[in-house]
């Protein structure tokens, strides 16, 4: 049921009284949300190019490391704050939560379940390990940066 001014029964808006927003704040929402997700993405990129030139297991990488998770930890925290008052967004995604626990489940103890049976197996050239594999690219600078994409998408997907 609809409610008088147009706004679909069920929406608010921020003082507790039914409707919408007006459409030109929806569109520079919209754009303005795009471009801070435009630059994010962007200087995550930069980040992971830097990041992934730091000597492995130094005290500079385990410094970039922690101040990237840091980060990541303040703006989730600021992220959930402000959704705090959809008290229902949880709830209208139970049903994908649950999927994505299972799939995810099912992704991880396959790769496990990999790597295991390689590390055991014999000989060793014919049954490459995840690390055996990722050893051997990691020595080109580009390369590392793919694969910390490919980490920063994953995590990304992990936790949306």
């Amino acid at each position: 049921m609809d409610i008088p001014n147009g706004a679909p029964a069920g929406r608010e808006n921020a003082d507790g009284r039914p409707g919408v927003r007006p459409a030109a704040k929806r569109v520079a929402s919209g754009v303005g949300q795009r471009l801070g997700m435009g630059a994010a993405g962007i200087a995550v990129v930069a980040y992971g190019w830097w990041f992934t030139d730091r000597r492995s297991f130094s005290q500079g990488a385990f410094l970039a490391l922690v101040l990237a998770v840091g980060l990541l930890i303040a703006v989730t925290e600021v992220r959930r704050a402000r959704g705090a008052n959809s008290r229902h967004a949880v709830t209208d995604r139970a049903a994908l939560f649950r999927c994505a626990v299972v799939v995810w489940t099912a992704v991880s103890v396959a790769v496990v379940a990999w790597e295991l049976i390689a590390l055991r197996s014999l000989p060793r050239a014919a049954h490459p390990t995840i690390s055996s594999l990722v050893e051997s690219a990691e020595r080109y600078h580009v390369a590392r940066l793919a694969l910390y994409a490919v980490w920063i998408g994953l995590g990304w997907t992990l936790a949306s």
